[in-house]
């Protein structure tokens, strides 16, 4: 298998879910009193929806030409650039550090009492000194509640497509790169569990096979493995797979 292939593959699939994992764990990037799981939820699921999307029109992405993908590739990290830039320009454009307190995450546009006193004040930051953090974050919560949630959605479809502009990219490039046979190979494990038939003889369940597992079974089509201290004999039928 072409070393370039399985590079293309693995950075797809890790632009598709390591960066869910990671906002959810650490909050990066995500506005002051928003939810990091509606943001970890979103990125996560666009991001394996776009692979899933990209394997299901595999046949066609193989049919176009080597110069025809590379362009859209870079279409996609153009894009990612771009969105990348956008979502920093607006981030620190949106929120205010307040010293020694929560940040405050603003509105694109401000509206009623807020605009008024943002007029009077002059900035943001004269604004939280004159009327203090709480009651500037109150202020904006009832008078431009409907432009936070509209910022707040834009700031998320800008975010996302950081990451599966570059899901789509490297995916492209893999689905073009991979034959048949690395096909198989690089969806083994995968295929293990959710699509081949595994009959398990004397034991009711099967734990999640590993690598080492399948890959003898795929030259014998028959071992036996320890399972809970006792051996089981496993007979693993790979004819809807390798043939």
């Amino acid at each position: 298998m072409k070393s370039l292939t399985i590079f293309f593959t693995v950075a797809s699939g890790a632009f598709a879910v390591i960066p869910g994992l990671a906002i959810l764990v650490s909050n990066v990037g995500v506005p002051p009193n928003s939810s990091n799981a509606l943001f970890s939820a979103i990125i996560e699921a666009l991001g394996v929806l776009t692979l899933m999307i990209l394997w299901l029109n595999k046949g066609n992405i193989r049919k176009r030409t080597e110069v025809n993908v590379t362009k859209l590739a870079i279409g996609g990290i153009l894009v990612f650039i771009i969105c990348l830039f956008c979502y920093l320009f607006l981030f620190a454009y949106l929120i205010e550090e307040v010293p020694n307190s929560n940040s405050l995450f603003f509105p694109l546009w401000a509206q009623g009492d807020l605009k008024q006193n943002l007029e009077i004040f002059g900035s943001r930051s004269e604004l939280i000194t004159q009327f203090g953090r709480d009651d500037v974050a109150k202020l904006i919560k009832d008078t431009s509640n409907t432009s936070l949630i509209l910022t707040t959605i834009i700031l998320l479809a800008i975010y996302q497509l950081i990451f599966v502009s570059l899901t789509y990219a490297f995916g492209m490039l893999a689905v073009k790169s991979t034959s048949d046979e690395d096909e198989k190979l690089l969806l083994l494990p995968v295929l293990t569990i959710v699509r081949l038939e595994v009959e398990a003889i004397g034991c009711k369940s099967l734990s999640t096979l590993t690598w080492k597992e399948v890959k003898k079974p795929l030259q014998n089509r028959k071992s036996t493995f320890r399972k809970h201290g006792e051996s089981t004999s496993l007979k693993i039928n790979f004819q809807s797979f390798v043939g």
